[in-house]
């Protein structure tokens, strides 16, 4: 009677901590914003990540590709088992890095808007006297890397004319297609856009 293969499991748990590390990695430089006026660790933590990013992404690939040759081992030496495990751990690697696409509850603007709803929304209206319908509340510089010819910046916006809840197609001319819900049940979602300057500022 042949005893378990205990760790032929650990590949997967392997690749979902190595994604797990990535989308944290990326969700971290997308909410940390650049440029950063006053020193602080943070802006030295998201330096350091943002120089080392490069770096981490090549073991990612790495890691990736040693898998992928254990994959075709497998298929040589017509082990199955094994085979089916290092297609999950890939899978895996590749999959967990974009969950916070999918899943609001994994990002960190979710949060931020869920501890900061009644500061942002009293923010919208002190901004605009009377109704407000669709404010931009903060604009980030979430930019990457040493590129100089395009900045990313991530805008928080208030919309109380139901923006967030219609399909692209069908949006008022300031609703833009890239504008997605920060966090449930609130008025306030996100809209990522690029520029063609670094020095640009916000509106």
């Amino acid at each position: 009677m042949t005893k378990p293969d205990g760790y032929a499991w650990r590949p997967i748990g392997y690749a979902a901590a190595v994604g797990a590390i990535a989308a944290a990695w990326r969700q971290f430089l997308n909410f940390v914003p650049c440029c950063e006026t006053s020193t602080n660790d943070v802006s030295n933590a998201r330096l350091v990540l943002d120089i080392l990013w490069p770096i981490g992404f090549l073991l990612l690939m790495g890691f990736a590709a040693l898998l992928l040759v254990m994959m075709a081992l497998a298929v040589v030496k017509r082990r199955f088992r094994r085979l089916l495990l290092f297609a999950c751990a890939v899978v895996a690697i590749f999959f967990i890095p974009f969950l916070p696409n999918w899943l609001a509850v994994l990002s960190p603007y979710y949060w931020y808007v869920l501890f900061n709803q009644s500061r942002l929304e009293g923010a919208a209206r002190a901004a605009h006297p009377g109704p407000v319908s669709f404010a931009t509340l903060e604009q980030r510089d979430v930019s990457t890397g040493f590129a100089t010819d395009l900045t990313s910046f991530m805008s928080i916006i208030y919309d109380e004319s139901d923006e967030l809840g219609r399909s692209p197609e069908r949006r008022t001319p300031h609703g833009t297609p890239g504008i997605v819900r920060a966090c449930p049940k609130t008025r306030i979602g996100l809209e990522p856009i690029a520029r063609s300057t670094c020095l640009a500022t916000s509106t």
